[in-house]
């Protein structure tokens, strides 16, 4: 119910708002003559919280404008490097309007050769190394921008002629015909050229451009003095030419820390010349790791037949490198047989450690052994449920701790997208995330060329990697 003195504030700061901030509010939350809406909302929040979103633009154009300013020698770079001058795009040509983003090469290449030179104990960064630290940051700007780019190419060309053009080349029997990139690299030199005006029609561009280039310096940076300060460590745990980075893989997995992403490093082995060693990097401590795997390994020294592999750690407190753990299926029925019996093992600890979340990408088979990867999850609280009666007293309490808790075992959760149940667990579904369908996802056809469209395409089906056998 609206009291007078709640009606009383909510005409007060109406009164106080301009014509603009309520038209933007009403045709966020209701019709532009339901005021009853913006009344309701108001009462949800405190007076004081509000001010602060009527003062919300102003911070954000603040944010923008010192972010343009931030971004002046990039907008120059781009629109100075003309498409010709460009280098090969052999590796990323896969990447959505690579060549907006090319002339950053020369700048990000600085930033790690710089980086590598002035850590505490020099590493060498390859070419390949150095080239998938630069692809990381294409991708992201491309990422971000795929959207407004894609409008602005569809802006200049038909899209029935386009079809028609597509549908005369797929049956098409001349097996010298090319798909033609003429109109995507005459639009490639426009947008070069206006590249300043596109950011003032999307000014918000200007602060994620701007996040995402610092943010990749700030991690490229970190990850190589990292890596420096680590170098003995490294070489002692992993058995690896530590000060020698020979390539890395991003993983595409959920940032930590203001942006930074799990990386799979490559280096050379110390035992043998031709073996390349990959180790996890991880953004975050792997202290909970360290800490289940020192449990399973007391219950190990307690039997004579338990689980044998254990995946070497480094935790650094605030990040820390893993053993990369390849799947591998188990060879004999004998060797099937030790997967479940270590499965369960692997359960019971689980389930004593708080551990939650334990789906497909969490775990992965290696012969007879199921080794956790992602342990970000263990030491959950137990979660208890109080149940009221209707005299308002307590009537009971119960603790949600089951097995069925970890994620691990089989079961069924819905899926609004697909509308039925689907099996993610680690031991239910025998392919990956259960139904491809649940990860269908758009994905971009012809990149880089006239042709160029983003679709709804079907992922593989994947084996899950959980699994001992298919």
């Amino acid at each position: 119910m609206i009291t007078i003195m709640d009606a009383y504030n909510i005409k007060k700061f109406i009164d106080k708002c301009d014509y603009d901030f309520l038209a933007k509010w009403c045709e966020s939350i209701g019709h532009p003559r339901d005021i009853a809406q913006l009344e309701k909302r108001l009462l949800w929040e405190n007076n004081e919280e509000f001010e602060k979103i009527r003062n919300w633009e102003k911070t954000e154009n603040q944010k923008i404008s010192e972010a343009k300013k931030s971004l002046t020698w990039l907008v120059e770079l781009i629109q100075k490097t003309k498409h010709e001058d460009l280098d090969s795009y052999e590796g990323y040509d896969q990447i959505p309007f690579i060549e907006l983003w090319k002339p950053l090469e020369s700048w990000a290449g600085n930033i790690i050769t710089k980086a590598s030179t002035l850590t505490p104990n020099k590493v060498c960064v390859s070419e390949n190394a150095k080239n998938s630290l630069i692809r990381g940051l294409y991708i992201e700007l491309s990422d971000l921008t795929e959207q407004v780019l894609i409008k602005k190419l569809n802006e200049s060309r038909n899209i029935n002629e386009i079809m028609a053009e597509i549908t005369s080349y797929q049956y098409s029997q001349d097996a010298n015909n090319q798909i033609p990139k003429d109109q995507y690299i005459s639009f490639i030199r426009d947008t070069k050229n206006n590249f300043e005006n596109i950011l003032k029609e999307y000014p918000v561009l200007y602060l994620h451009i701007n996040t995402i280039v610092n943010r990749w310096e700030t991690t490229t940076r970190k990850l190589l003095t990292r890596i420096s300060a680590d170098e003995k460590e490294l070489r002692k745990k992993f058995n690896v030419v530590s000060d020698k980075i020979i390539n890395v893989r991003h993983t595409g997995s959920d940032s930590h820390n203001g942006g930074e992403q799990v990386l799979i490093i490559y280096f050379k082995s110390i035992l043998a010349d031709n073996e390349l060693i990959k180790v996890v990097y991880k953004p975050r401590s792997v202290g909970l790791e360290t800490f289940f795997y020192a449990i399973l390994k007391l219950f190990a020294s307690l039997e004579t037949e338990s689980v044998s592999l254990f995946p070497a750690l480094l935790d650094r407190e605030t990040y820390g490198y893993s053993e990369f753990v390849e799947h591998r299926l188990c060879k004999c029925e004998k060797e099937m047989k030790r997967f479940y019996i270590n499965s369960g093992k692997i359960l019971a600890t689980l389930h004593i450690t708080g551990g939650s979340d334990c789906h497909q990408e969490n775990l992965i088979a290696r012969f007879d052994n199921l080794m956790l990867i992602d342990g970000e999850t263990l030491m959950e609280p137990r979660l208890r449920h109080t149940y009221i009666d209707k005299d308002n007293k307590i009537d009971s309490v119960e603790e949600s701790y089951s097995v069925a808790r970890t994620g691990m075992l089989p079961s069924q959760i819905y899926s609004i997208k697909l509308k039925k149940f689907i099996d993610i667990s680690c031991l239910g579904s025998p392919t990956c995330e259960e139904d491809e369908e649940l990860f269908a996802k758009q994905r971009w056809l012809f990149t880089n060329t006239n042709y160029m469209m983003k679709l709804d395409l079907l992922d593989e089906c994947l084996f899950n990697p959980c699994l001992p056998s298919k």
